[in-house]
């Protein structure tokens, strides 16, 4: 095993498959409300579900891995080398 190996010998797994959903209120066009389907002109809001990077990761000690969306994976390593960089 080398020294200096910041994840200690574990392999990193990408997996963009690892999403959370995010809802967030986003206020309708006055076209989307006039001509939406049923028809609800009052209704100045709808809720919309996104799927986000996952901030979560698994990790499998028996084979030295460890699992994590890309968006993850960039954070942790800037995160190693700003830490080894001090």
């Amino acid at each position: 095993m080398i020294l200096n190996d910041p994840l200690c010998g574990y392999t990193v797994i990408e997996n963009p498959a690892l999403t959370q959903p995010e809802e967030k209120t986003v206020t309708r066009t006055w076209r989307e409300r006039l001509l939406s389907r049923p028809w609800r002109p009052l209704r100045a809001t709808k809720v919309v579900i996104d799927q986000v990077p996952s901030r979560e990761f698994y990790v499998c000690n028996e084979t030295r891995r460890i699992v994590m969306h890309p968006a993850m994976k960039a954070e942790v390593m800037r995160a190693i080398d700003g830490r080894s960089n001090q």
